[in-house]
């Protein structure tokens, strides 16, 4: 009986939303709310693609400073009682 409560609750909020998010319904709240909303056809040119996006040119420098995700630290900056700081709940320690 649970169950098809619950499918009936999930078939009346289908509903409810393909109501509600009809085109014709929210093309009139548009036009109500225009002027609070600030909303404005987007013109043809206000489109573009990937390629019309410049690409941020990466130096030695910028790749350098970044810390390698995966990568052992080998730069000596480990703990000084060479103890691992990660503690598992696995483990008895």
């Amino acid at each position: 009986a649970q169950i098809r409560y619950e499918e009936d609750t999930i078939d009346l909020l289908k509903a409810d939303w393909s109501l509600l998010t009809q085109p014709s319904r929210l093309q009139k709240l548009a036009d109500v709310y225009k002027t609070q909303l600030g909303l404005e056809p987007v013109g043809a040119r206000q489109i573009g693609g990937l390629d019309d996006i410049p690409v941020k040119p990466l130096t030695i420098e910028d790749l350098s400073s970044q810390r390698l995700g995966g990568m052992a630290d080998s730069s000596g900056n480990g703990p000084a009682d060479d103890k691992d700081p990660v503690v598992t709940g696995s483990t008895v320690q």
